[in-house]
């Protein structure tokens, strides 16, 4: 066996080819999503998001707009029509999150604790600068989001499209793990990868930085196309 570096640097950035098309059936690592508490449940009802109280349910709601930056706790929206797209600096505590649609929704600078979406339409959503922890996103679209810059910490993507979605100059603390996800062309530049848990996604032309990729987890298979992304021969 031969294994050869071509023309590539450290500091590249550096993309897996087509053949990297592997999916995976590996446990989940914790449980991603948790049984909802028992909540009052309003239903129906047209609300601003000021309006929201804590420890309650909302389902198939109309929530309307904030005149303050949106702080959100202890809540469950399910299936509700959101029509702010604006959550640039807000904070986002002990939610569950279910059916509802953010496309091209601005989370920027927010922090997002202890929160849940599941089945949510967040197609396009600026992430940028935020911190998140201990946040799940299960059976969603997110496809084109941008986590870049964003501080992650112990985060779970589950059976989420995450097609060239930007991940760049991202902080990992503790861990971040993507299950059965769709990282397809998804962008990891500048990004240490160490903590990060690929095995059971599909990562075609996924995007890194040589230098930072050292600590990230994948599978046996999964080892060959970084490495003749990395420039290497192998015989």
């Amino acid at each position: 066996m031969t294994n050869t570096w071509q023309n590539v640097t450290q500091h590249d950035t550096l993309s897996l080819t087509k053949a990297a098309r592997l999916k995976f059936r590996l446990p989940i690592e914790g449980a991603p999503m948790q049984n909802s508490p028992e909540y009052p449940v309003v239903t129906s009802q047209t609300l601003s998001l000021d309006d929201l109280q804590p420890a309650h349910h909302y389902k198939n709601c109309t929530l309307t707009y904030s005149n303050t930056d949106v702080r959100l706790s202890e809540l469950i929206l399910d299936h509700c029509v959101l029509q702010q797209t604006n959550f640039r600096q807000g904070e986002w505590l002990d939610c569950q999150v279910s059916h509802c649609q953010f496309p091209n929704a601005d989370f920027s600078g927010s922090h997002v604790y202890r929160c849940q979406f599941e089945a949510c339409q967040l197609i396009g959503t600026d992430w940028t600068m935020s911190r998140l922890k201990q946040v799940t996103f299960t059976d969603s679209q997110a496809s084109y989001c941008n986590f870049s810059e964003t501080e992650l910490d112990q985060c779970h993507f589950v059976s989420t499209r995450l097609e060239e979605a930007a991940f760049q100059a991202m902080t990992v603390r503790n861990s971040l793990t993507f299950t059965d996800c769709q990282l397809v062309a998804a962008d990891f530049s500048d990004s240490a990868l160490k903590r990060v848990d690929f095995r059971t996604s599909t990562i075609d032309d996924l995007r890194f930085t040589p230098a930072l990729v050292r600590g990230c987890r994948i599978d046996a298979v999964q080892a060959l196309p970084f490495a003749l992304a990395l420039g290497v021969e192998i015989d």
